[in-house]
């Protein structure tokens, strides 16, 4: 189904989902393969966060593809999630593989359609000044890149931790998920150059379960009420940061893809216009939040 790109987004706000490769939405599309659905997100979004980078760089070939299916919403940006090798390993090839994963990049960067790179740390991975200049060094590494920090663990809520990494001219990014005694949020309130949002769920039954897989634990629809407060702290936002990204990660069963249209119509009064079977499976995509 085709749709139009929205046009009545802000200009500094962003919004969309996190990867496309979820077989679940290939019947919700009407879509025979991934590449249906990459263009299909294009027409109804502005923003897609690439997960597969984390787990190896992009390939110069494949990134020129996604580029070319995407291309008739000049609008849209992508978000890069930095490789896991530079976020958990010491390697002793830093300097080589910041340039491989640079590689990757650049047809985004050439098209001007790099949003930001997000930088995933672990639950595990604790305060200390070993470990901020881990993440110094990072952000001094790609340098020039709109750079997003996201943290876990609740020891970097210490005073004085986040705002050393903000004065790097990094972000921090919002994580929207379980909260368990003493988990990480960042203040929102502290200046950062963009803010960047990300909805992982609020499946507090099965986050922490030991045999729950990650579509378990993502399963999670995010309610009317709480869009509603999403939406309203984005309105605060856009008028504290240059730009506002805001990214859907309860992947599972299309909930993110649905969401990300709800929270798209609050923001802009547009009208939701989804395929047949994604209105069958989420009939309140004809509710106004």
């Amino acid at each position: 189904m085709d749709l139009p790109p929205s046009r009545a987004v802000p200009q500094n706000l962003f919004i969309g989902i996190a990867g496309w490769q979820d077989p679940a939405l290939l019947p919700l599309l009407a879509s025979q393969n991934s590449n249906g659905v990459l263009a299909f997100l294009a027409r109804a979004f502005n923003l897609i966060e690439i997960s597969s980078s984390f787990y190896q760089p992009l390939d110069l070939k494949t990134a020129q593809q996604w580029l070319a299916l995407t291309k008739d919403n000049l609008r849209l940006r992508f978000t890069v999630r930095l490789w896991q090798k530079l976020v958990r390993e010491h390697s002793a090839n830093f300097k080589t593989d910041v340039h491989q994963f640079k590689a990757g990049l650049e047809p985004f960067v050439q098209s001007r359609r790099l949003g930001a790179l997000i930088a995933p740390f672990s639950p595990a991975f604790r305060q200390s000044r070993a470990n901020q200049d881990w993440i110094l060094g990072l952000a001094d590494a790609f340098a020039g890149y709109p750079f997003v920090i996201e943290l876990h663990h609740h020891s970097w809520q210490e005073a004085g931790a986040q705002q050393d990494l903000l004065n790097s001219g990094a972000s921090i990014a919002h994580v929207d998920q379980p909260r368990f005694g003493r988990s990480f949020i960042f203040n929102q309130k502290a200046p950062s150059r963009l803010a960047y949002l990300r909805f992982d769920g609020r499946n507090q039954a099965t986050w922490l379960e030991a045999n729950a897989s990650r579509d378990q634990r993502h399963d999670y629809i995010y309610s009317a009420a709480d869009l509603a407060a999403i939406a309203a702290n984005i309105k605060t936002l856009l008028g504290q940061t240059s730009a506002c990204y805001a990214v859907f990660n309860n992947y599972t069963n299309g909930q993110a893809l649905a969401n990300a249209l709800q929270l798209q119509a609050a923001l802009t009064g547009a009208s939701i216009n989804a395929p047949a079977a994604l209105r069958h499976r989420f009939p309140f995509l004809e509710e106004r939040i």
